[in-house]
């Protein structure tokens, strides 16, 4: 069977760059899949500019990069549902992101003080009011433009609103 392991810190914690793999090699051969980032696994992390996740990567954990101020660019693998409570809570300088067709869960303040974050492309058609946190859409600025899925637009504005997003907040 495959091995998953999750990832719980950048071996190098001065990198500006951080590729997190679909799948590693351990020393004695073995291949294990990467299927999670670990709770605050880049918390505060000022060094960081950009990361990519790696196919296999499932879930985000809490904090994952909470008060990454640097953090500008971040590539979420295709098969990403889960984003942890504040996982990009304080990332001052994200300006988009995009969050792939199998999102299902959203956690409480996951984007809050994102206050550079001008688009949100979502393309998942399955959140629900269950699997989005109470604030999941909280402190995000007034020009956040969040882009859904165009048979949900109706819906996730009435659910995005209820989860924190301001009015002025356009969703199409």
């Amino acid at each position: 069977g495959t091995v998953c392991v999750e990832y719980a810190e950048s071996a190098n914690t001065r990198a500006a760059s951080v590729s997190i793999p679909a799948k590693i090699k351990t020393d004695d051969g073995v291949i294990c899949k990467v299927t999670s980032v670990s709770k605050g696994a880049f918390q505060n992390n000022k060094n960081l500019k950009k990361v990519v996740l790696g196919s296999n990567v499932k879930t985000m954990g809490d904090k994952a990069f909470y008060g990454c101020k640097n953090l500008g660019t971040v590539t979420l693998g295709k098969n990403v549902s889960s984003i942890g409570t504040s996982a990009f809570m304080g990332c001052t300088k994200l300006k988009s992101l995009c969050l792939p067709s199998k999102v299902t869960q959203i956690g409480s303040n996951a984007f809050y003080g994102c206050k550079a974050l001008k688009k949100l492309d979502i393309k998942s058609a399955k959140l629900t009011a269950r699997s989005l946190g109470k604030k999941a859409f909280r402190g995000l600025p007034e020009r956040t433009v969040i882009q859904v899925p165009k048979s949900k637009v109706r819906a996730y504005k009435k659910l995005f609103r209820q989860r924190g997003l301001g009015s002025r907040n356009k969703v199409r």
